[in-house]
């Protein structure tokens, strides 16, 4: 019945990640300001380096390239009040495009969803949100795959007191199941 339905789906794990809390932090995104800079990665492929400049009015731009192309697009950033606290919570709005299925020659449509991480997938060249490239956590692939967990008995109160014949043996032997 067909292949493996692992391999189907890419793995947020196994993507570069731009993580706009991370950058705030960093203070490489800050109100009124002007940064420039570089993100290092290492992967299997070797190390790897995006430059970017972050111009609050104007977004994030990067500029990076792969294989023999380059590449250099701003992603646009919004902001959120963050409550309770004041102040405001970043955003990047997903930069990825595509076409509508039902018309694949029509206008290209922009994704522009406010989100807090966008991925590089591994046979990817741009950036764009969890949505756009269908990525999925390992943790729900391999809870899928074990099935389900061992179903607990149901053992009346009585048969877990001490008072019980078998308590002891019983409280134990429930003990080394955990």
């Amino acid at each position: 019945m067909g292949g493996s339905w692992q391999n189907k789906k890419t793995l947020v794990e196994d993507c570069v990640v731009l993580d706009v809390k991370m950058l705030t932090r960093k203070r490489s995104i800050s109100p009124d300001t002007h940064m420039r800079g570089a993100i290092d990665w290492t992967n299997e492929a070797g190390t790897s380096r995006i430059g970017f400049e972050c111009d609050h009015a104007r977004g994030f731009r990067l500029h990076y390239s792969f294989g023999s192309r380059s590449y250099d697009y701003t992603i646009p950033l919004t902001t959120t009040e963050a409550k309770p606290f004041g102040g405001q919570q970043y955003w990047f709005l997903c930069p990825a495009t595509w076409n509508t299925p039902f018309n694949p020659t029509g206008p290209i449509r922009a994704c522009l969803r406010r989100v807090g991480k966008l991925y590089l997938p591994p046979r990817s060249a741009t950036f764009g949100c969890r949505h756009c490239y269908h990525l999925t956590y390992r943790s729900s692939q391999t809870s899928h795959c074990t099935g389900s967990l061992p179903q607990r008995r149901w053992i009346p109160r009585s048969r877990l007191t001490s008072k019980s014949r078998y308590g002891t043996r019983l409280l134990s032997s429930l003990l080394s199941l955990s």
